[in-house]
């Protein structure tokens, strides 16, 4: 016995359509809410790090800080003490000049004293011990701008890797948000397709039309959002 074709209005009409409809939007809501859990994972590890880099910054801020004054004062300790043993030799040599041995002895002793006193500061500054900075003759000074150009490197290396993660977490939160909006969009292609199931012919095919446009919004929303 032949089967008859469908009339316009038999009751089963368009509901495979749907059900393939209801089908191919499980599939999209599956990739869409793997996609949102990627990212929200991606955009938690990168507020980490953000926060991670920001606390690493903060730290050698203070390091520095603490650091930058004890090798300034030392180096200012070598300075001083430079500078005096030099003042108590010219004052030995005037002294001499003028016949006063005990003065020029005298004046000789505080030089020497203070020139060791130079010597011993010299040891225990950064700007002396590290060859990075320290004098390359006797008649140069320390490469004190190297020595602030290393320290603004590593702040600014933190720095930068800091704004890199925290760019990343808007993106990545900004996607996982048009994520969660999409799987709304979404169910509501759930619900007109679900309930055009239930209704008669002629209104399961305007259903399941709303619901085709619903879904080709969402899917289309999904991928300018993964390409961005």
């Amino acid at each position: 016995m032949n089967s008859q074709p469908l009339s316009v209005n038999h009751p089963e009409r368009w509901k495979k359509l749907i059900l393939v409809l209801i089908v191919l939007n499980t599939l999209l809501g599956a990739i869409v809410a793997y996609l949102q859990t990627d990212a929200s994972i991606r955009s938690s590890q990168a507020n980490i790090d953000s926060q991670y880099y920001s606390i690493l910054a903060s730290g050698e801020l203070i390091r520095q800080s603490i650091q930058g004054t004890y090798d300034i004062a030392s180096y200012g300790e070598v300075l001083k003490n430079t500078q005096e043993s030099m003042v108590f030799l010219y004052t030995a040599l005037d002294e001499e000049s003028k016949g006063n041995s005990a003065g020029a002895e005298l004046a000789s002793l505080q030089s020497a004293i203070q020139q060791a006193r130079a010597d011993q500061a010299k040891v225990l500054s950064l700007f002396y011990s590290d060859p990075r900075y320290a004098p390359k003759s006797e008649d140069q000074v320390p490469d004190i701008q190297a020595y602030f150009d290393n320290q603004t490197a590593i702040v600014n290396s933190l720095v930068s890797k800091q704004n890199v993660a925290s760019d990343d977490y808007h993106l990545w939160s900004k996607k996982s948000d048009a994520y969660v909006a999409i799987l709304t969009i979404l169910a509501v292609a759930f619900f007109l397709l679900g309930l055009g199931q239930s209704l008669t012919t002629k209104v399961r095919l305007l259903f399941a039309v709303f619901g085709l446009i619903t879904m080709a919004i969402g899917g289309f929303w999904c991928f300018l959002t993964f390409i961005s």
